[in-house]
């Protein structure tokens, strides 16, 4: 919509790939890269697969927790530590802007934006 809607400014759509970029970024963290893996090249597991480890571990275990379980938990707490407070800036305050802009814009809505303000202006 940002692409093609008259009123909509080279500055919402730069804003808009930054935090498109910020978002592939934040999922790669979570889930590891899907292109390096596609290659078969190695690379560092993500949050989530450090906890299905865990998770994996327990379920088909009869013990406690091993060393290499308590590993990957602390491990993907730490990064998941790092990783919220960027997330929850890009969720709560940077694309709630872009889409308030967007409808001060006019630009039509999109599916997974908030709605808008209704009834709008006449």
């Amino acid at each position: 919509a940002i692409g093609q809607w008259p009123t909509a400014t080279e500055a919402m759509r730069n804003r808009a790939r930054e935090l498109e970029l910020q978002l592939t970024d934040l999922q790669e963290k979570l889930n590891g890269s899907r292109t390096r893996t596609s290659r078969s090249e190695p690379d560092m597991p993500g949050i989530v697969n450090r906890v299905n480890q865990v998770v994996r571990g327990h379920w088909s275990g009869l013990h406690g927790p091993t060393q290499t379980h308590r590993e990957q938990y602390r491990i993907a707490f730490d990064a998941f530590t790092k990783f919220y407070p960027t997330l929850q800036q890009l969720i709560e305050i940077d694309l709630p802007n872009l889409e308030r802009q967007l409808e001060d814009a006019g630009v039509p809505w999109t599916t997974g934006r908030s709605l808008p303000d209704w009834p709008p202006d006449r």
